[in-house]
């Protein structure tokens, strides 16, 4: 289990932490479930570090085929940590923005499951959101935190 970081970075409230060292240079999207970089995605999303979680999914998203469902959803995932920073920083046409991206993202992955996931179960988890618990969490409180993902 990796280390977390001293801080939830939030944008425009504290300090940027170093940034994400990749664990593997290659993505196979058919293992995509079992790679190192996007699991500690999920640790970090669950444990309430949700920026930190967008950094280490922006390695995997880059190097997975253009116009991929693989890709596609890897880019909601993004999407739902972006929105989880702008529920740090109070900001709800951000957070708006942002899950209604992430939708349009796991629609475009298909059906199929991705990184061990259905894309339905996290529009279904994205329809049972309050944007008033993200927005009353404050910059150093986590939010609603996701209990769907892999392992």
């Amino acid at each position: 289990m990796p280390l977390l970081p001293d801080h939830a970075h939030t944008p425009g409230i504290n300090a940027r932490p170093a940034p994400h060292v990749p664990v593997q240079a290659t993505v196979d999207a058919a293992f995509l479930n079992v790679h190192p970089d996007y699991l500690e995605g999920w640790f970090l999303l669950r444990s309430g570090y949700p920026w930190e979680a967008h950094e280490v999914w922006e390695d995997i998203w880059r190097k997975l085929p253009a116009s991929s469902g693989e890709r596609h959803f890897v880019q909601g995932l993004i999407r739902l940590a972006a929105a989880a920073v702008k529920g740090r920083q109070r900001n709800r046409a951000g957070i708006l923005h942002h899950l209604a991206g992430a939708k349009a993202h796991f629609n475009a992955a298909g059906n199929m499951p991705t990184g061990g996931i259905a894309p339905q179960a996290l529009k279904d988890w994205i329809e049972t959101l309050s944007i008033e618990m993200w927005l009353s969490a404050g910059p150093d409180a986590p939010g609603p935190l996701i209990e769907i993902g892999p392992g």
